[in-house]
């Protein structure tokens, strides 16, 4: 990604013009301000995008260099915590339809994502586990800073169930945003 916003983002009328995806070929489909502020707190179109980019290409690294394998061989992902589908597009748009399973426990934001980002599989979840999902399930599980709003003991119950639902030899990665306080440490 680049991203050349010169001295002061203020300055350039359209911030998006400048900032360059590859792999996209047409448009990110944008929720509107409601879903995005919450699941990033703003409604900046920019934020939405270069994060939800980044966050695709962090785990994909993540991936190719645990895994040891291609991005193109996961069979099955799934992103824990989907949102509104900020990191999920990016993944639909690298894969092949239906590798990307979505879910959130945001019923409203799984309706716009079942809606509005064709090629994964979108299912609301519930607070606590379990899912809807067999055993070894997922080559690869993602969690986007979910552990951040959960308490201790959901953490424990929900670690439990994710490593049920991976697959043996599968790769999870789960992040925490360390500037908020959250909920496990109250």
């Amino acid at each position: 990604i680049s991203i050349g916003f010169g001295k002061d983002a203020k300055d350039v009328e359209d911030p998006l013009k400048l900032i360059h995806i590859p792999f996209l070929g047409k448009q990110l489909v944008l929720p509107n301000d409601e879903r995005r502020k919450r699941v990033q707190r703003n409604t900046s179109d920019v934020h939405f995008i270069t994060l939800g980019y980044t966050h695709y290409h962090y785990y994909r690294h993540l991936f190719e260099l645990y895994g040891g394998r291609p991005w193109n061989d996961i069979e099955k992902m799934l992103d824990w915590g989907c949102g509104c589908g900020r990191v999920s597009q990016f993944f639909i748009r690298s894969l092949k339809a239906g590798k990307v399973v979505g879910v959130d426990i945001d019923k409203d934001n799984i309706k716009w994502c079942q809606d509005n980002l064709t090629g994964g599989v979108f299912e609301p979840s519930e607070l606590y586990p379990p899912l809807q999902f067999g055993d070894n399930s997922f080559d690869f599980v993602v969690a986007t800073s979910v552990f951040t709003h959960l308490e201790r003991a959901a953490m424990t119950q929900w670690l439990a169930e994710l490593s049920r639902v991976l697959k043996p030899n599968g790769i999870a990665a789960l992040t925490v945003n360390t500037n908020c306080t959250p909920a496990w440490r109250s």
